[in-house]
């Protein structure tokens, strides 16, 4: 299908049809995810309600998306390969999302980390930690980008030079709450922000419940590090246990208010962690040495999974960018992954914009 292409964005004319769709006057969600499902196609859905689904008018829509965009971001939309199957446990998927960053959505395995955002210096240094074990394990870290335990979640993925998600309760325009700007900036060059609001909706407080689900749907577990007894971290975990996604909370002080909440998710049976082997035994994971601790290449090989795909392609010999960011998804993935590995000493560039594995 062809791609409208401007200021670095690319939209398709398929996710200029669900745009379109989602813009109908009396076209609720459910309806246009069952025509999406029915037709087999956004575009095919948007022709048997309008009676045509010209080309000009798809790339109209798609054209104004474009313009509207953040450079460098991308539209995800319902029924197309590029859409997070994970998102379709949920009864009410979003159509469209709208996604900046390197990362791919899609990863073989994600922990979502979540917690209060009064966390005290305790939390955020629990959440810090294990955050970086299970990245340093290649283990994709998602979180909501809040404050506090949040933040810390993101953080401690970064640091430990592994893959983190961040879902957002507001448009990509926005960089909520100013406090995290900074990662804003390091998400949008090693990692991924993911929102399914439009670029211009501002940030409002009864977004952020609905942005939870999207947290846990895309999880294989959550883990509830600190929370109040009405938190967003409790709704994360509500909307978890809905879908069949284990959610583990780890326990605190008794008289701390940040605590309240993951004690009252360990009474409704929720799963136990006080260290990051709590959180691999319930991803059923074998647990790999963590990427720094470790100097082979077969070793690093358990790390993320585009660094894998690119080592595995560099053992038969140099590759080009071009080659190694279709293999992984696209450019900025092949760029960062490449990044992590060449200061891991496990690849090096060479001439002719090449690349090649080294030992």
């Amino acid at each position: 299908m062809e791609t409208l292409t401007g200021r670095d964005v690319r939209v398709s004319p398929e996710a200029g049809a669900a745009l379109a769709l989602a813009g109908t006057p009396g076209l609720g969600p459910a309806s246009i995810r069952r025509l999406i499902d029915e037709g087999g196609s956004a575009s095919e859905a948007l022709a048997r309600i309008s009676g045509t689904a010209s080309r000009a008018h798809l790339l109209d829509v798609a054209g104004r998306a474009a313009r509207e965009l953040p450079r460098g971001a991308r539209i995800l939309s319902y029924g197309t390969s590029s859409y997070p199957l994970h998102l379709q446990r949920l009864h009410d998927p979003p159509i469209v999302l709208w996604a900046a960053g390197p990362l791919p959505v899609a990863t073989s395995t994600a922990v979502a980390i979540v917690g209060t955002r009064a966390a005290t210096a305790a939390g955020r240094r629990l959440a810090f930690r294990l955050s970086a074990e299970l990245a340093s394990r290649g283990i994709r870290v998602i979180s909501g980008l809040a404050k506090g335990i949040d933040g810390e979640a993101h953080r401690g993925a970064l640091e430990a030079g592994g893959e983190t998600l961040a879902v957002l309760g507001s448009g990509l325009n926005f960089e909520y709450p100013r406090v995290n700007r900074g990662l804003y900036a390091e998400l949008r060059r090693a990692g991924l922000l993911l929102t399914e609001f439009a670029p211009e909706v501002r940030p409002a407080a009864y977004q952020f419940p609905q942005r939870n689900r999207i947290v846990a749907a895309l999880a294989d577990v959550v883990l509830v590090v600190q929370a109040g007894l009405k938190s967003g971290a409790r709704i994360t975990a509500s909307h978890a246990q809905d879908i069949g996604v284990d959610v583990l909370a780890c326990p605190g002080p008794v008289d701390q208010p940040a605590s309240e909440g993951c004690h009252a998710l360990l009474k409704d049976g929720a799963g136990m962690a006080t260290c990051v082997d709590d959180v691999l035994e319930a991803l059923a994971w074998d647990a790999p040495l963590p990427l720094s601790s470790v100097g082979t290449r077969d070793a690093t090989r358990r790390g993320t999974g585009p660094e894998r795909v690119i080592l595995d392609r560099l053992a038969a010999g140099p590759a080009v960018l071009d080659e190694l960011a279709d293999l992984v998804g696209g450019t900025g993935c092949a760029a960062s992954s490449l990044g992590r590995l060449e200061a891991r000493g496990l690849v090096s560039a060479i001439a002719g914009s090449q690349f090649e594995a080294v030992g």
